[in-house]
């Protein structure tokens, strides 16, 4: 498991910085809708991406390593699905957080 190893060579102090597709965003809901799989997490993003991660798993991953000090953040950048690349940003700047971007970000500090 990436956390217990990322606490294991991590110094007392140290920090880490993890990113992964926001699997709660709007346009990863649609697409578990409409194709059957979080956004980014198809055939044809292997093996980029293997398994999807929640923030609430990430939460639980990092905290059984060990980790005490934890902090989400978001992209405040998402596409609008079907629209060919648009940004829900671009068009409406206040759509931000979890629902508006596509990834997650997670700030780790070893105590």
């Amino acid at each position: 498991m990436f956390s217990i190893q990322l606490f294991r060579i991590l110094k007392p102090g140290g920090t880490a910085i993890i990113t992964t597709p926001n699997n709660l965003n709007l346009r990863s809901k649609v697409s578990l809708l409409v194709r059957g799989y979080f956004f980014a997490f198809g055939a044809q993003d292997y093996p980029a991406h293997i398994s999807p991660i929640l923030q609430i798993d990430m939460e639980r991953m990092l905290q059984e390593a060990g980790f005490t000090r934890i902090v989400h953040h978001y992209s405040n950048r998402g596409l609008i699905p079907g629209s060919g690349g648009k940004q829900w940003q671009a068009i409406f700047p206040f759509l931000k957080g979890i629902n508006f971007s596509d990834s997650l970000i997670t700030v780790v500090t070893k105590n």
